[in-house]
């Protein structure tokens, strides 16, 4: 009786160890083929997704040609129609002062392309350099000159600005015009001669200075936005 007792449960040992190994194989196969499903899905999509193009060369290559071949709107003279409905112009204003370099190294002949460029620069910047006599320019290399010629006065030009004014402190005429690269300059000149509109000049510093924090005092907004300044402060000097 011991004896076939004994033979029963090795059966039975035997039968729960035979069907553990069948599931293991089953589960084994599943994860196997799950794996090599998916793995043609991921290939494909790596393939197929192209990035936009945001290197800055490629943008002021693109820039030029905005639009498809044969649009009408090529038979434009005017450059300052190819800013309109041009993505790679945008981009290019969108990254603000950080393509500011790359579109300055363009500048090296003429043509819509490098007019383009000059038309980027002065938007970034916004200032118009046409609206001052002595630095007029009809082409990107002209351009490149007068702008040289722009930064290197600038501090003299903002010196200019306040010594305008017959009031004591002084009221700066004009820094409206000239374009956020002025802002470092008329911060340091009026913590050196005072202002008297202090709350209009930190409203007008804050509307050239693109993505500036708002302030009330020359002192708090020179604080708030110092990093910004700064560079652009650097940018003018490194002529």
């Amino acid at each position: 009786m011991k004896t076939w007792l004994a033979v029963l449960g090795l059966a039975v040992l035997l039968s729960l160890a035979a069907c553990r190994s069948a599931e293991g194989q089953t589960e084994t196969t599943t994860r196997a083929t799950t794996v090599a499903t998916a793995a043609p899905a991921s290939s494909t999509t790596s393939q197929t997704a192209a990035p936009a193009p945001t290197d800055l060369g490629a943008l002021i290559e693109q820039m030029a040609k905005p639009y498809p071949d044969g649009d009408p709107r090529y038979v434009s003279s005017n450059p300052y129609d190819y800013t309109k409905g041009n993505p790679a112009f945008d981009a290019i204003v969108a990254m603000g002062y950080d393509a500011l370099a790359g579109l300055e190294a363009d500048l090296t002949a003429g043509g819509l392309g490098n007019y383009l460029d000059c038309i980027a620069i002065e938007t970034i910047t916004r200032c118009d350099l046409k609206q001052f006599p002595q630095f007029m320019w009809a082409d990107a290399r002209t351009f490149a000159t007068q702008w040289n010629s722009y930064l290197k006065q600038l501090p003299s030009l903002v010196e200019g600005a306040f010594m305008l004014s017959s009031y004591h402190p002084p009221k700066p005429v004009g820094i409206e015009n000239l374009g956020a690269p002025a802002v470092p300059y008329v911060i340091t000149t009026a913590a050196r001669m005072g202002v008297a509109n202090e709350s209009e000049v930190v409203a007008t510093l804050h509307s050239l200075l693109t993505g500036s924090m708002p302030a009330t005092t020359m002192a708090e907004f020179a604080q708030l936005n110092r990093v910004a300044i700064e560079r652009l402060r650097a940018y003018v000097e490194d002529r």
